[in-house]
C-alpha cells in the first residue's frame, strides 16, 4: 500500500479519499434496515482502514 501511496499525486490521493467517503455515506443510509449489517460494518471498517493508509 505504502509503494501505491507514494506513487498517487495529493490530487489522485484527493479523488479517492473523496470516493471512499461518499461510498461510506452511501452504505450508511438506511443502515437501520438492511439485513446485512456485518458485512456492511466490515466494508465501512475496510474503507476507513484504506483512508487511514492514504496520507
Amino acid at each position: 500500500m505504502s509503494e501505491l501511496n507514494n506513487n498517487l499525486s495529493m490530487q489522485e490521493k484527493s479523488i479517492i479519499k473523496n470516493l471512499l467517503n461518499d461510498e461510506i455515506l452511501q452504505m450508511a443510509r438506511g443502515f437501520e434496515f438492511r439485513q446485512d449489517k456485518k458485512e456492511v460494518m466490515d466494508k465501512i471498517k475496510l474503507y476507513n482502514d484504506l483512508l487511514d493508509k492514504i496520507n
